[in-house]
C-alpha cells in the first residue's frame, strides 16, 4: 500500500476568511533584556478605505484593575498568496516614544474593544483579508434568537499552526440580537469558548435565505436563493462566570466608531503604564 504524505506546501482552496483573523502574543519586556509572553489571544483584521487595523479587546492590551500593561503584542500572517506555510511575525508596540499608547479605543472605556492601526506593519506580499463596513449586518436585516453563528480564534493557543490557520466554534445568538443587553452595547451567545478566543470574530454564516424588516410598515420579507454573504456581529469578549456557556459579543458597529478617532484629538490620551 502507497503511503500517502501531506503536501504540506500544497495550494489548497480554502475560505478566505481563514486570513482574516491572528494569533496574538501578548508580551513584556519591562526592564528584561528582551520580550516575554504573558499571554495570547484573538484578532481580526479590518480596513475602511486605505486603513487597516487589527481589532481585539481591550483587556487584551491593557486591564488596569489587574495592573496588566503589556507593551507589545506579536501577530502572524501569511506571506505568500501562493502557499500556507511560509508566514512571518509581527511586533506591534503599544506605546510609542513619548509612551503615549498606539491604539485606538471608544470614548467609553468599559467598551472592551480596540482597533490598533497597522499600516505601517502590512507588506504587499502578505497575504491578509480585511473586514470593512460593508460586512456589518444591514439595519434591517432580522437575527433571530438561536441562530447560528461562528466563533474564529485560537483556544487556549491551539490552532493549526503548521499553516497558520484558526479553529472554529458553533455558537448560538442567546439574547435579543440589536438589543443592549441590561444596557451594555453586546448581546449574548452560548458556546463552549475558553481563554485564547478574546477578540475573535463572530460571524453570522452566508446562506441562501434572509430575513427583512420595512421599518415603516413593519413588514418581514423573506429571501430565498440569493446568496447572503458573511457578516461580522460582534466581537467575543469573555463568558459569565456565574453563568458557564453565556459569552459577551460587543456589536460590531463599535469598530466604526472607534476608528473614527483616528482623526481625533482624543486618539493618545490613554497614560502611560506605571514604571
Amino acid at each position: 500500500m502507497n503511503e500517502i504524505v501531506p503536501r504540506s506546501n500544497a495550494v489548497i482552496p480554502i475560505d478566505t476568511i481563514n486570513y482574516a483573523v491572528t494569533f496574538i502574543r501578548i508580551r513584556s519586556q519591562g526592564h528584561a533584556p528582551n520580550h516575554c509572553d504573558i499571554g495570547s489571544a484573538t484578532g481580526f483584521f479590518f480596513r475602511n478605505g486605505s486603513r487597516r487595523y487589527l481589532v481585539t479587546n481591550r483587556h487584551v492590551i491593557v486591564h488596569e484593575d489587574s495592573n496588566f500593561y503589556p507593551d507589545n503584542i506579536l501577530i502572524r500572517v501569511h506571506a505568500s498568496r501562493d502557499s500556507n506555510v511560509p508566514n512571518r511575525d509581527i511586533s506591534i508596540p503599544l506605546y510609542g516614544p513619548d509612551h503615549q499608547r498606539r491604539w485606538l479605543e471608544h470614548g467609553n472605556h468599559n467598551i472592551d474593544v480596540v482597533a490598533i492601526p497597522i499600516n505601517a506593519y502590512i507588506q504587499p506580499e502578505d497575504n491578509i483579508e480585511y473586514f470593512c463596513p460593508d460586512d456589518l449586518p444591514p439595519s434591517n436585516l432580522i437575527i433571530g434568537v438561536q441562530e447560528n453563528c461562528m466563533v474564529i480564534g485560537y483556544p487556549r493557543g491551539f490552532y493549526d499552526d503548521t499553516h497558520n490557520l484558526p479553529v472554529y466554534r458553533l455558537a448560538t445568538i442567546a439574547s435579543a440580537y440589536g438589543v443592549s443587553f441590561r444596557g451594555n452595547r453586546y448581546f449574548l451567545v452560548d458556546a463552549t469558548l475558553l481563554e485564547g478566543t478574546s477578540g475573535s470574530p463572530v460571524i453570522l454564516p452566508s446562506g441562501l435565505a434572509t430575513r427583512t424588516i420595512d421599518i415603516t410598515t413593519g413588514t418581514v420579507t423573506t429571501t430565498i436563493g440569493a446568496h447572503a454573504p458573511n457578516r461580522l456581529l460582534g466581537i467575543n469578549s469573555g463568558g459569565y462566570i456565574e453563568l458557564e456557556g453565556l459569552n459577551r459579543v460587543w456589536y460590531a458597529n463599535l469598530i466604526t466608531e472607534i476608528i473614527s478617532y483616528d482623526d481625533s484629538d482624543n486618539a493618545g490620551e490613554q497614560p502611560a503604564p506605571p514604571s
